[in-house]
């Protein structure tokens, strides 16, 4: 009734599928008009063929289905530049951390973010062996000039106790009838022989150690 009431009204054929999605019918509506005015109404209807409507269906079916399909795509796109743009932030703030401090490693990651994020780590821990090599030479190097300036000192002081040492035994030729001098001459030889002991030990400081080699349980 709606497609003849609107044939009438609009003066214009109609063309349209009606019907439910398992038994559809193909309308033709056409207006009768006698000078300019609607004598008639014209319908002719034929039922489908199931084939033609079922080929719709599972045409909007596919569209539907292929939509879906782009939508998750979609999703899973947004998800890995997400995940990519997630991943880049938290290597810049480890380099930036690594930056002030070599020993904080950048946090681990995964994908080639992370083989990135390993790269860097194996980077910071050779530069940091590389330091602690430096500190071990810049420490050896002050030993070295320590144990210079330890056997320097030592010979300054050996030539003065070799006089003095020499002093007293002559001290002790010459003065040996005076009464005390022996007391006086063995406690200067035991300062010396003191002495000689630090500057001994100032030397052995100062000299390369000698290697041995021997059995040991």
């Amino acid at each position: 009734k709606s497609g003849l009431v609107a044939a009438e009204m609009g003066k214009e054929p109609l063309f349209r599928i009606s019907g439910s999605f398992d038994d559809q019918v193909v309308e033709y509506i056409s207006p009768v008009i006698l000078n300019g005015k609607v004598v008639a109404v014209m319908w002719a209807g034929e039922r489908l063929n199931p084939f033609f409507y079922q080929s719709s269906f599972y045409g909007k079916l596919l569209r539907g289905v292929t939509l879906g399909v782009l939508a998750l795509v979609m999703f899973a796109a947004l998800k890995t530049i997400r995940n990519i743009s997630t991943g880049v932030d938290r290597l810049k703030q480890g380099l930036h951390r690594m930056e002030y401090d070599i020993h904080c490693p950048v946090p681990e990651m995964s994908g080639e973010l992370g083989q990135v994020a390993q790269a860097v780590n194996r980077m910071a821990e050779s530069l940091s062996e590389k330091e602690h090599l430096e500190d071990q030479l810049r420490q050896s190097e002050h030993l070295i000039a320590l144990g210079r300036l330890a056997t320097g000192v030592a010979h300054e002081l050996r030539n003065p106790i070799g006089i003095i040492k020499t002093l007293v035994e002559l001290m002790k030729q010459e003065y040996s009838q005076m009464s005390g001098i022996e007391e006086y001459t063995k406690a200067i030889d035991e300062q010396v022989d003191r002495q000689d002991m630090v500057i001994q030990e100032l030397l052995d400081f100062g000299r390369p150690t000698k290697v041995t080699i021997k059995e040991c349980s």
